[in-house]
């Protein structure tokens, strides 16, 4: 009659060390997994604030390029009327030199103020793939019809944006952009876009990219699709 008591002793010793093992396992798990849940979410709540940052940081720089450019623009319309007063192109001068990307030398600054009259077909500095880029562009008849198909560029853009196709609105804005490089914000939506696809892919922020894109210049644009535009940038 002693033998199962005997068994019953050797027996105890493991079943305690499971009910142990069972406890600290239990213990490690009450502590680790909200450690483990709150590092996660203070990990992802940092990756979005610094994603948040970059947009707005990338938008500050766009909303600069923009304010530059009309600058620009606005001494570049003074230096072109030959009836401007001698007061008035110096102050267009000192526009230009001072936003214009390539810097006005001394003789050329001198020479404006004195009444010398930019010819009509000059624009805003163009960069070197700029150039090239209106080097290749197809001639159309008139500026009219131009400006025609800038906006029919522009509205297949917004409408493929609207239809969440971010690789057919870049192909629109790029074909708006060797059509006519310095044509109101067609640069500065086609870099947006580019910095989209390439930080984000199939995964962007398209209410982050209307809300983007209707801080710009989009006279021309089908007013439906402006209208959609806004909507969805509202959340609607």
């Amino acid at each position: 009659m002693a033998e199962p008591s005997d068994r019953r002793e050797k027996d105890t010793p493991g079943k305690d060390n499971w009910d142990k093992l069972s406890v600290l396992s239990g213990f490690l798990a009450a502590v680790f997994v909200p450690i483990a849940i709150a590092v996660v979410g203070h990990w992802y709540t940092a990756a979005i604030k610094d994603r948040e940052t970059a947009i707005s940081e990338r938008d500050q720089k766009i909303r600069e390029d923009i304010f530059k450019r009309e600058w620009v623009q606005l001494g570049l319309e003074i230096l072109r009327d030959g009836d401007t007063t001698p007061n008035i192109r110096k102050w267009g001068v000192q526009i230009v030199s001072h936003y214009a990307a390539v810097e006005m030398t001394d003789e050329v600054k001198d020479a404006f103020a004195a009444g010398d009259v930019l010819p009509e077909s000059a624009s805003l500095p163009l960069t070197v793939q700029q150039a090239v880029a209106q080097q290749q562009m197809v001639a159309l008849p008139s500026q009219t019809s131009r400006s025609s198909e800038m906006d029919r560029l522009q509205s297949r853009g917004i409408e493929a944006l609207l239809n969440q196709d971010l690789d057919g609105a870049i192909v629109a804005y790029n074909d708006a952009y060797q059509l006519w490089p310095t044509f109101r914000n067609v640069d500065e939506i086609r870099r947006l876009l580019m910095e989209h696809a390439e930080a984000e892919g199939p995964l962007a922020d398209f209410p982050a990219i209307y809300k983007s894109i209707l801080r710009m210049d989009l006279r021309g644009v089908d007013r439906s699709l402006l209208a959609q535009l806004e909507a969805k940038a509202a959340g609607n």
